[in-house]
């Protein structure tokens, strides 16, 4: 069973299951639902966060420690945090006076071991270098490279039952900082044959730009070019991925398109521009009993943001 965990504000909360009809991917989405349990042997239980545009360099850290500080906060009864997944725009992330690297050396979070996800202002020559050098330091939980020339800012890797897909929209096929936010055919190739590698019961996968935009950026992000964002969401549909969570328009959403959520970081940090004057942070959660993924309002109590 798969629960739907969205807390408003931080008091009270609203729970929704569904349940998954399959744990085997197949290329067709079929057959008679199934509870995971009695289905397959679920370890011991993991936590991933996963946060988005947070961009230091035009505001200062402080704010970005002050929402990864919470985290922790966050969480669920009984949960512990295993890894952190960045959802693009960190910039600046190692190189520059106010970094992501700073605000998060300064957390309470900072040993545990943080992902990114390439985002629009991060593929700038500082922030795109320091991204691909991220990825030697990433630990070796079933690690693997992205395709021919995007290697280390497309990958995917295992927390647990959990198999997360980082994809750099970005990639056009030739280089990792030429696009402009698609899932090329080479990109495309490389994520079905990992996902269909995976045998783990749990697949999420990140990248910066939504596929349905609700406000900000509708029609400049996946959605710019249909007939790639539809063959890519049917590939998510397919292989039984539970969500696909980007950043990029600054606007919390989480939403249901044909059996696959759209979960929506929203953003932390500056809070810059139009979108939201809160910041999101979300959860993906799984032990013996369920899978929970979990967005949490961080600092506006009348949140009031549901799955729909």
């Amino acid at each position: 069973i798969i629960r739907l965990d969205v807390k408003s504000g931080v008091a009270d909360g609203k729970t929704i299951e569904i349940q998954v009809q399959s744990l085997t991917a197949s290329d067709t989405v079929s057959g008679t639902p199934l509870d995971i349990e009695g289905t397959t042997t679920i370890g011991a239980g993991k936590t991933v966060a996963l946060i988005g545009d947070g961009r230091p360099a035009l505001c200062g850290e402080s704010q970005l420690t002050t929402d990864l500080n919470a985290l922790l906060d966050q969480m669920a009864a009984g949960w512990s945090l295993d890894a952190v997944v960045t959802l693009g725009d960190m910039d600046d992330i190692t190189t520059g006076t106010y970094t992501f690297d700073g605000a998060y050396a300064a957390s309470d979070v900072s040993s545990l071991p943080v992902f990114f996800t390439t985002g629009n202002h991060d593929i700038t020559d500082d922030d795109i270098a320091d991204t691909r050098a991220k990825y030697a330091g990433y630990p070796d939980w079933n690690l693997s490279p992205g395709p021919t020339n995007g290697t280390t800012t497309t990958y995917s890797f295992d927390v647990g039952d959990i198999h997360v897909v980082v994809l750099n929209v970005y990639y056009n096929g030739t280089s990792d900082d030429g696009g402009d936010g698609d899932v090329v055919d080479d990109l495309f190739d490389w994520l079905k044959t990992d996902l269909r590698a995976s045998d783990k019961p749990y697949k999420i996968v990140t990248g910066h730009e939504p596929a349905y935009p609700v406000t900000g950026h509708v029609g400049d992000s996946l959605d710019g070019h249909l007939t790639n964002r539809n063959r890519f969401w049917n590939l998510l549909k397919t292989e039984r991925v539970i969500s696909y969570s980007p950043g990029h328009d600054h606007t919390y959403h989480f939403t249901e398109y044909d059996g696959v959520y759209e979960f929506d970081g929203g953003v932390t940090g500056c809070q810059i521009g139009t979108g939201d004057s809160f910041a999101t942070l979300l959860y993906a959660h799984y032990d013996a009993d369920d899978f929970v993924l979990r967005a949490v309002n961080e600092g506006a109590a009348d949140w009031g943001g549901t799955p729909t």
